[in-house]
């Protein structure tokens, strides 16, 4: 069941501790949602007036959690972001398509029809704030408010794409994207905890001055990037060998100018009959020392498979 819901006596008596993952994490959210029916008559297409923009900062992030709970939060977050991925994806393939038979260098037509609706919106608008005033002061029904607001979204479905179809058709014609997604998410720590079956942490990782950014298109094509300036891993079991798993080889952390341990960026072309198409990848990973007993690596292998 989505979304899902617990009862009060259950958050309250503290039944759920072992099915508890993320606790008590800050964050901060910048969300800019750009106004999609904002066409320009400039000569170029501005690219920065169509971004979304989302940016979270988390100060400190601490996962707690077994291999079955790793995996169920994946599956959660794939299936909330890709039937959304599919839709959009879908309307802009109907776009295409109408681009594909349409002039590109006329739309005379279509300006006055985006007029003519813009100019029907506004008068069903004025409508509904005087029934919504009458019915307020004669207690009368709100039948005719409910039949102007589902006119006027019909009238903005139309609008929205018109309006598409004019950015689409501007971005074809100087080579131009629309609709980016700009999305940064920031960390200055992130400690993961690694729960075996008796949901007893066996091994910690601890990441610091991290982020990723991602610059999502709707035709499928992306840009990503992954820093981790520091990572190290710990071994909690006792009396064996090797501490820590993974650490940086030059232990001199004086010099904050260093290179990161990880940085990782890659860009998706536009997937072709459905095949993901990579323009290219870069993967750099600073000089790290790596020991791990043979027992530990066993058990990391079970978490992961």
């Amino acid at each position: 069941m989505w979304p899902p819901v617990l009862p009060l006596e259950a958050c309250h008596f503290s039944c759920l501790k072992n099915a508890l993952v993320i606790d008590r994490s800050s964050c901060g959210l910048l969300y800019v949602k750009p106004n999609k029916l904002h066409y320009t008559d400039s000569t170029k297409s501005d690219i920065n007036s169509f971004k979304e923009i989302v940016k979270a900062f988390f100060p400190k992030v601490v996962v707690t959690a077994t291999s079955e709970q790793y995996l169920a939060i994946y599956n959660v977050v794939m299936e909330m972001v890709e039937p959304a991925a599919k839709d959009e994806k879908s309307s802009l393939q109907r776009i295409n398509k109408l681009i594909a038979v349409s002039d590109q260098e006329d739309f005379s037509d279509i300006s006055e029809k985006i007029e003519s609706l813009q100019e029907e919106i506004r008068i069903l608008r004025r409508c509904r704030d005087y029934l919504d005033l009458r019915s307020l002061l004669f207690h009368g029904s709100s039948d005719d408010v409910v039949l102007i607001d589902i006119e006027l979204e019909k009238l903005a479905i139309q609008l929205n794409s018109l309006v598409s179809l004019l950015q689409k058709a501007k971005a074809l014609k100087f080579n131009d994207s629309y609709e980016l997604i700009n999305m940064v998410l920031t960390t200055d720590q992130v400690i993961v905890h690694l729960l075996d079956d008796y949901y007893k942490a066996f091994v910690d990782i601890a990441c610091r001055d991290t982020y990723y950014y991602t610059v999502q298109s709707p035709d499928g094509a992306n840009y990503n990037q992954v820093f981790i300036k520091l990572i190290q891993v710990f071994d909690l079991h006792s009396g064996v060998k090797y501490p820590e798993i993974v650490s940086p080889l030059d232990r001199d952390t004086s010099c904050e100018n260093k290179r990161p341990m990880v940085y990782v960026n890659w860009k998706m072309l536009d997937p072709v009959g459905g095949i993901n198409i990579v323009e290219y990848k870069t993967i750099d990973i600073a000089p790290i020392k790596l020991e791990v007993d043979y027992f530990t690596a066993k058990q990391l292998f079970e978490f992961l498979r």
